[in-house]
């Protein structure tokens, strides 16, 4: 009889670590989600928020030779206008993020410096959305709307998974060397 062959990092417990983990990942994404929608979190965090995004965008609109004009959450554009809402925060994705990090098997250190990293990446994709929706109204408006619910969907679930595995992969090369 054959004996079966395991991968050398395979243990016992593994299945049962994985689940887990997977629980932890899960209760985590809904909790941190469900924070972002409640009335004070909604209310108090993400104005200010939105209307920074708005005001780093339009600067940014501005330094490519655009005329933004903003106001508060709102930025108008020659063809139209594009309002910073709640989703164009990335805070959605940043929690996907932190929680997925959380979960790693590896020391607070390197978990925070992940998170770190992911909020910095998540902030810069997201102001090249808002940015590149914004232009796309000054210059294009009737490519709007495939820009909007097609493009940069797409963009932001393959930065996701890129700045996942990019931070997962740090994060465990630098557990395994010790460094911090």
């Amino acid at each position: 009889m054959a004996e079966r062959e395991t991968h050398p990092s395979a243990r016992p417990g593994d299945l049962r670590d994985l689940s887990i983990r997977c629980g932890v990942f899960a209760v985590l994404v809904v909790g941190l989600s469900n924070l972002l929608v409640s009335p004070g979190f909604h209310e108090v965090v993400m104005p200010p928020l939105q209307n920074a995004i708005a005001q780093i965008s339009g600067g940014l609109l501005a330094a490519f030779g655009l005329e933004p004009h903003v106001e508060g959450q709102l930025i108008r554009m020659q063809g139209g206008a594009v309002r910073v809402t709640q989703v164009c925060s990335g805070l959605d994705m940043w929690v996907c993020l932190a929680s997925a990090f959380i979960v790693l098997r590896t020391p607070l250190r390197q978990k925070l410096l992940a998170i770190a990293a992911a909020f910095a990446a998540v902030s810069i994709v997201n102001l090249l959305r808002v940015v590149g929706l914004a232009s796309v109204v000054g210059r294009s408006p009737e490519l709007f709307d495939w820009s909007h619910y097609y493009f940069w969907p797409g963009v932001i679930l393959v930065s996701t998974v890129v700045i996942l595995i990019s931070g997962m992969q740090r994060v465990t090369d630098r557990a395994a060397d010790g460094s911090g």
